[in-house]
């Protein structure tokens, strides 16, 4: 409950407490109180404390306490609750007044922000076109020096690559020179081994022809006799032949011990010895002639390298002679002629004079070169500072180059992202101004068509800012018509607005007359349905004490649980007049009342009415809609005012929580007399629970009584365990019985 409705209840505390009745409002307001709270209210002695209690509770149980309190109060006292309805529209009425006026004082400051912003927006527009305009010729001198800068770079590049192609040709060509001599070199060392391989062989082919030779010439002593001359040439053609044959195959060995076996040999093998020297020859030829182009190209490579060696020398010998220009052959020189002078007597003396003019010379000569070694030395020393100085001032230069190429490069860098960071805002502020100026469309439906076309033209023509400019002053010109006309219809609405504002303060000025006329007439209404109220309740309370009075029967009040004060106790001891018996027996003929339930489990229908037993296992079968049910008979009627049941189960559990007490008069049509919701009255003592519970509201006199389950009970089932009950209240003997 916000604190609107703790006014309003404040308010109308004085005509709640005269008129209200809590006690019939409590079953309405089951979803905000609790069993706890229905108790205390219900514990007060009078009606009024009930209603402070009630009106105490009502605030701590949340914000939809008060619509259900009013809902019941329209249903059971309407003319209460009409006040309240009324003066919760009215709060109703001034918040959404409040709001509204919120939400147009939050509009006007907002359209004040858009025109303040319309106007910055403006003036940072022209700013940055004329920064733009500077950057943009800041950035063309820029890009001519760097043009420049790009050209002499790019020459300077040009004659670099030049030099390096140039280099690089002379590299590649004393490689080529380099490897062609390592080439040659190779092929005169496999040269050299091919010429000792030959050596080799012919000196082993030597060894051979020596020894076939010997051996030939034992075989010509033995057969000499035998053959003549031209079977010796054969033989030393054989010879010759045996001795290539051997040449090309040493482990060859002779065959055969006759002249003719020999001779076709020498013969078959005669062509192929032919053929073979003439390839050996052809090969020696090719090699020699290989080995001897091998040298002269070695010769060659030797003296080039010999004349590039002299002629390096002589350059060498040449610049140390130039460097050093000796003094002795001028000395030399001056003895010579100073010998032919003094061949000659008449020049002695010539020569003495010119001897001492040459030492006095000399002597100056000294001086002056004394002098100029000392300027020579203050020239060395001037040229090392000089050098010093230009080294200096040179390392200075490099390091103020490499500085200004630095602030160049960082310059033109800054200037990059300047111009990146410049076009990026222009881009963004551009977008700014487009969505603003479809903003200004949407509230410009008549001028939609021209800031369409002037929004199109910018997004295309960005680069032409003349015309940017052009259509810029036109948007100016339809913003300055559009301030005059919003100036007209804040004007118009501020007129309206005071015109309701006044209305407002008239209606309300007449809302309170009414209210108050309204209350005025709420009060006396009330005054004399109070008195109307009181007065029937009086008579109808005459009327019953009057019936009652006239009816025989007896009060029977509640006092603690199962006491002796109840009917059950009553009607089983006759009224006192007899000891107990219980009253469903047949022993108790004159007071025999009947008890039944839904279906058999365990135990019987009459345990319900053995109450000074102290307790038995009786219950119903776990059906839904469980009952168990008193008859008292045709004989007797019961204002009921307090009832007490006791559990039916000797382990404590299956308790019963969800159920109704109903009363009837034929047993067929049931009246509710109280409604139980998660009931857990049923606490002591273990394990035949008892609890009593009153009865409040005007109910008439009842011959039947019904404990209807209508959920599930401790154990989660719908099984009914009783093993007691006692009423209390008001007993009438019935007349029509």
């Amino acid at each position: 409950m916000n604190e609107r409705h703790r006014d309003i209840l404040r308010r109308h505390w004085s005509a709640l407490r005269r008129d209200l009745e809590p006690v019939k409002l409590l079953p309405y307001l089951v979803n905000v109180l609790d069993v706890t709270d229905e108790q205390e209210v219900k514990v007060k002695a009078t009606r009024e404390d009930r209603t402070d209690k009630l009106l105490e509770i009502l605030p701590r149980r949340g914000p939809a306490a008060f619509d259900e309190f009013v809902t019941a109060l329209q249903e059971i006292q309407p003319f209460l609750a009409t006040p309240l309805v009324k003066e919760a529209e009215m709060e109703e009425i001034k918040t959404e007044l409040n709001r509204a006026r919120t939400h147009s004082a939050r509009l006007r400051e907002e359209v004040r922000l858009m025109r303040t912003g319309l106007e910055n927006e403006q003036q940072k527009h022209r700013k940055t076109q004329k920064e733009l305009k500077e950057l943009k010729s800041i950035h063309e001198t820029l890009m001519v020096r760097s043009n420049d800068d790009q050209r002499i770079l790019q020459a300077q590049v040009k004659e670099f690559e030049n030099k390096i192609k140039t280099m690089e040709e002379e590299l590649s060509a004393k490689e080529v020179f380099v490897e062609e001599t390592d080439r040659l070199r190779k092929m005169c060392d496999k040269l050299d081994d091919d010429l000792r391989n030959l050596r080799e062989n012919f000196e082993k082919t030597s060894e051979e022809n020596k020894e076939l030779a010997k051996k030939l010439s034992g075989y010509q002593n033995n057969t000499l006799n035998q053959s003549n001359s031209p079977d010796m040439t054969s033989l030393m053609s054989m010879q010759v032949g045996l001795k290539i044959y051997n040449g090309h195959e040493p482990n060859f060995h002779l065959i055969g011990n006759t002249d003719e076996e020999m001779k076709l040999a020498f013969r078959k093998n005669r062509a192929i010895s032919t053929e073979l020297l003439d390839e050996a020859r052809k090969d020696l030829a090719n090699v020699t002639k290989e080995h001897e182009d091998l040298k002269q190209k070695y010769e060659e490579l030797e003296r080039q390298l010999e004349d590039t060696l002299e002629s390096l020398e002589r350059k060498r010998s040449a610049s140390f002679h130039d460097r050093a220009t000796s003094p002795r052959e001028m000395k030399q020189d001056d003895s010579e002629e100073d010998n032919q002078c003094s061949r000659c007597d008449a020049l002695e003396e010539e020569c003495t004079l010119l001897r001492t003019e040459r030492d006095f010379i000399k002597g100056k000569k000294v001086k002056f070169e004394e002098e100029i070694k000392t300027l020579n030395k203050d020239i060395e020393d001037l040229r090392s500072e000089h050098t010093k100085e230009k080294k200096t001032l040179q390392r200075e230069i490099q390091v103020m180059r490499e500085e200004h190429e630095n602030l160049t490069r960082d310059f033109e860098k800054e200037l990059q992202k300047m111009l990146c960071e410049v076009n990026e805002q222009q881009i963004a502020e551009m977008k700014m101004l487009q969505g603003k100026n479809e903003e200004l469309t949407e509230l410009l439906k008549k001028q939609k068509s021209e800031v369409q076309k002037i929004s199109t033209q910018l997004k295309k023509e960005k680069s032409n800012f003349d015309k940017i400019e052009d259509e810029f002053v036109k948007v100016k010109k339809n913003l300055a018509r559009e301030k005059k006309k919003l100036k007209e219809a804040k004007e118009g609405m501020a007129a309206e607005a005071k015109g309701k504002t006044d209305a407002l303060r008239e209606l309300a000025k007449l809302k309170v007359e009414l209210g108050e006329k309204e209350k005025q007439k709420e009060e006396d209404f009330a005054r004399l349905r109070k008195d109307f109220l009181d007065r029937c309740h009086c008579e109808a309370l005459r009327e019953e004490i009057a019936r009652l009075r006239s009816m025989p029967g007896r009060v029977l009040n509640y006092r603690k649980d199962f006491d002796r004060h109840g009917v059950i106790y009553a009607l089983g001891t006759n009224f006192g007049t007899s000891s107990w018996v219980n009253p469903s027996s047949s022993n108790a003929f004159p007071t025999r009342i009947i008890a039944t339930r839904s279906s058999d489990e365990q135990g019987s229908a009459s345990d319900l009415l053995d109450i000074r037993r102290g307790g038995s296992l009786s219950g119903t079968k776990d059906e839904e809609k469980s009952w168990w049910c008193v008859d008292l008979s045709e004989k007797y009627a019961l204002y009921l005012t307090h009832y007490t049941l006791r559990h039916g189960r000797d382990n404590g559990m299956s308790i019963i929580r969800n159920w109704r007490l109903e009363g009837s008069l034929d047993g067929r049509t049931w009246k509710l007399l109280k409604k139980h919701e998660n009931d857990r009255g049923l606490k002591e003592p273990y394990p035949y629970y008892t609890a009593t519970w009153c009865v409040d509201g005007e109910f008439g006199a009842f011959r039947y009584f019904r404990i209807f389950q209508t959920s599930k009970n401790s154990s989660g089932r719908h099984s009914i365990y009783l093993s007691g009950i006692e009423l209390y209240g008001v007993l009438i003997e019935r007349l029509d019985s």
